[in-house]
């Protein structure tokens, strides 16, 4: 009887042992991947930890798969089985700590990415508030700059969920008003405008601002010129000033000359020489060039003449003799 007994015994015991799976413990090649909902929280506040674990071939790993979790600070469960390769864990901030969590995951020789998850605690009161504009300077006539707003803690983390007042001096701001940051801490506007504007940003103490500027419009240049001698002979040098050439919002920086017959110059005062067979007309044209890059224009005839006196007067000269 004694026998039997414990022979039964060990059945029962071998048939429990064979019943009850020990956990899957993967090797070096299998890979755990850690991803929070949201790596900035509150005090208090909660976030949960997803967890995918794949095998070195891409299969997901066995369901069952126990990984081990553990926490800096706050409250995390310590382990957490796989289903479909995929498990969720909770974690809870305390209630007065403020800063950065490590959450670190071990599954068997499983490679862990990333090594370490970090979890920000922070009461998310804004610190500091930025805004900026792209661009600052819009052309003549104005056009659209893009304005960007970004709500700080004091870990200079970003905050989201905060409404934020936009406001603008001149020009319609599209995506103005009362606004809440984003999960990035941001909110993106449009303004367009003609006039110079300043587009504010208010949350409750804190205030920035930033300046939209307009560019003028450039004034083109005065061209103009005089020549000397009023008359020139062909031969003879004819002198070319531009000096009451003038820019009414700047100051010249070129000035191009074309003496009509194939030839030109640059400068303020310049001078040119026409060799002639007959009395001809030249259109001469100054060109003038201002610091915006504004061009004036102006064209002048210019007759040449001859040294000799024309035909008729050497006849008339002839028969008086």
């Amino acid at each position: 009887m004694r026998s039997f007994a414990l022979s039964t015994w060990l059945f029962l015991l071998c048939l429990l042992s064979a019943c009850h799976k020990m956990p899957y413990l993967p090797g070096e090649d299998a890979v755990i991947y850690m991803q929070a909902s949201s790596s900035v929280i509150n005090l208090g506040e909660r976030t949960f930890i997803s967890i995918l674990g794949e095998k070195g071939n891409g299969y997901p790993l066995p369901d069952g798969t126990l990984v081990y979790l553990s926490a800096s600070r706050g409250t995390l469960p310590i382990e957490v089985a796989l289903l479909d390769s995929k498990a969720v864990a909770e974690y809870q901030a305390d209630e007065t700590f403020k800063g950065d969590v490590e959450i670190k995951a071990r599954c068997g020789q499983s490679q862990i990415i990333p090594e370490s998850l970090i979890i920000t605690i922070a009461d998310q009161v804004v610190d500091s508030l930025n805004i900026w504009a792209e661009p600052t300077q819009l052309p003549y006539g104005g056009g659209q700059s893009q304005i960007q707003v970004l709500a700080l803690d004091e870990l200079q983390k970003p905050v989201p969920g905060k409404i934020i007042f936009i406001s603008t001096s001149a020009g319609i701001l599209y995506g103005g008003g009362a606004r809440t940051t984003d999960a990035n801490g941001s909110i993106r506007a449009y303004l367009n405008t003609e006039k110079a504007a300043v587009v504010t940003a208010k949350y409750k103490n804190l205030e920035c601002t930033v300046s939209i500027q307009i560019g003028s419009q450039n004034i083109k240049p005065v061209a103009a010129f005089s020549v000397s001698p009023t008359s020139p002979l062909s031969g003879e040098t004819v002198n070319f000033n531009a000096s009451a050439s003038y820019d009414s919002d700047g100051y010249i920086v070129n000035y191009q000359w074309d003496f009509g017959d194939g030839d030109s110059a640059v400068g303020k005062i310049v001078s040119h020489v026409y060799n002639v067979s007959l009395n001809r007309t030249f259109v001469i044209v100054l060109k003038v060039t201002d610091n915006d890059g504004g061009e004036g224009v102006k064209n002048e005839n210019v007759t040449i003449s001859l040294k000799t006196a024309p035909l008729e007067k050497q006849n008339d000269a002839r028969k008086s003799d």
